[in-house]
């Protein structure tokens, strides 16, 4: 009897990632290019007047922009928050959802924060 060759298995290909936005290290990607930030080291970072800029949410990947009245917009990855110059923001942590961040502050203080969503005309719904 001749022995029959055994053809390998074909490979699965592995989902290509297009593109990862890693902001601890560089501008953030929601403002304008060119617009003055107005970073300021010591400003203080207040969950209660944060609002969901941007999440980038995917099964390996979860980050997302924050913008917060008069101090800026932080950066949050891996449970941390950052400033726009990468800089830490003690005291603070933070929980990525598909469509909420949830803020986790000093005294165990909870702090939910939602995207906001917008219907087709733009307008907040």
């Amino acid at each position: 009897m001749p022995k029959q060759a055994v053809a390998p298995a074909p490979e699965q290909p592995k989902e290509k990632q297009v593109y990862v936005y890693s902001g601890d290290r560089f501008r953030d990607p929601f403002t304008p290019a060119g617009q003055n930030t107005n970073y300021q080291p010591d400003a203080v970072f207040d969950p209660q007047r944060a609002a969901v800029k941007a999440i980038i949410y995917g099964p390996e990947y979860k980050t997302a922009v924050l913008n917060v009245g008069g101090s800026g917009s932080y950066f949050v990855k891996d449970g941390k928050i950052y400033d726009i110059m990468g800089k830490p923001v003690e005291g603070y942590s933070a929980k990525i959802f598909i469509d909420k961040v949830v803020v986790l502050g000093e005294a165990d203080n909870v702090i939910e924060l939602k995207i906001k969503k917008f219907d087709e005309e733009g307008k907040p719904s």
